[in-house]
């Protein structure tokens, strides 16, 4: 079991208060009415920051998968590690990640293929005490029913190598969640204008700058 390292920080420790936050920023998404997709839903890019920050556009994010919430069996998470340096992907070696809201298995059978391959190898160091997969969980436990999860951590590696990792597991059932925050530190002004051009670079398979976005080699998958 890896137990939580941002439960408290990132979004309430405590269940209830955790529950009844997700529930109002997901009601608080769904009540403007205008985030619709007309297609299915195969992945998102969420962010994961504090839900302080940005808990009410995941919220937005996560909304769209409320038809769907039966389809998927299964989550890929991939997202940037923050804290650990290192080349290629890291997995952990556990069976359950734990969250205040009770723990999510993880698919091993999956892992364990992912580890055969090279760009891909088990860290746990990595994933001790990383937030950007962790903050997805508590959002993921209120949209979806019984599922596991795939838990990726990018490194130093190239956007090609990604895709060619998980492609081979991306299939119907199985959403893939790209972890990523776009501009930091920046005036709302400011941000408006290079957080338009950076999705309609995603949008356009066009590549990021570090600047941009959080993870840009995870960013250019073909979601």
């Amino acid at each position: 079991m890896r137990p939580t390292a941002v439960a408290g920080q990132f979004y309430y420790g405590d269940p209830n208060k955790l529950q009844t936050h997700i529930s109002q920023l997901m009601a608080s998404a769904s009540s403007e009415g205008k985030h619709h997709s007309e297609e299915a839903i195969s992945g998102l890019i969420v962010p994961h920051a504090g839900y302080v920050f940005s808990g009410h556009t995941a919220a937005v994010g996560y909304q769209l998968l409320k038809e769907q919430n039966e389809q998927f069996s299964r989550a890929i998470i991939i997202g940037p590690s923050h804290r650990v340096a290192f080349s290629g992907c890291a997995i952990p070696s556990v069976k359950y990640f734990d969250t205040p809201l009770g723990k999510v298995p993880l698919d091993t059978q999956a892992l364990d293929r992912l580890s055969e391959n090279d760009i891909c190898t088990v860290n746990d160091l990595a994933h001790k005490n990383e937030h950007c997969l962790e903050v997805q969980l508590p959002f993921l436990l209120k949209c979806l029913k019984r599922f596991s999860v795939v838990p990726i951590l990018t490194g130093n590696v190239d956007m090609v190598s990604v895709a060619k990792l998980v492609e081979p597991l991306w299939d119907t059932n199985t959403l893939l969640l790209v972890s990523s925050d776009l501009s930091h530190f920046h005036s709302y002004d400011d941000c408006v204008v290079l957080d338009n051009n950076s999705c309609s670079k995603i949008e356009n398979g066009l590549p990021l700058t570090g600047h941009e976005a959080c993870g840009t080699q995870v960013l250019m998958l073909p979601i």
